[in-house]
């Protein structure tokens, strides 16, 4: 933190009735995943961070809550039905290109706190149930 310390908002809801939830910046500093129920239901999106330019859709089936991998290739999250998919995300340039997201497993999860994070290597998560 530091400049004028005057805050900036990176992602706006599209309408008065819409909601931004979660959100998780890349380990890069240049995309931020945040949850908004724009869409009718809770969704995962991309954009650009900290200018907030552009918008990928990274889940379809309902998702709330992520985590990036530690070399930013892939976000992982969990949907509404608590089953866990990793998707992954390429930049290229000011331009991101959405993998298909592949399901890795089901399980129940807390309701309070970090829900779940990914290890260093990408190859395991730990799960809040």
């Amino acid at each position: 933190m530091n400049g004028d310390g005057k805050p900036v908002a990176v992602v706006q809801s599209p309408s008065p009735q819409s909601n931004i939830l979660f959100y998780r910046i890349s380990p890069d500093s240049h995309w931020v995943a945040y949850t908004s129920d724009e869409s009718g239901q809770d969704e995962i999106y991309l954009t650009t961070f900290p200018e907030g330019k552009g918008k990928w859709r990274v889940s379809s089936n309902g998702a709330y809550y992520m985590a990036w991998s530690e070399n930013g290739k892939e976000l992982f999250y969990t949907a509404l039905t608590d089953d866990f998919f990793a998707c992954p995300v390429i930049p290229n340039g000011a331009e991101v290109e959405v993998g298909t997201p592949q399901h890795l497993f089901h399980t129940p999860l807390a309701a309070i706190g970090v829900l779940f994070d990914v290890s260093s290597d990408g190859k395991r998560l730990l799960v809040n149930r």
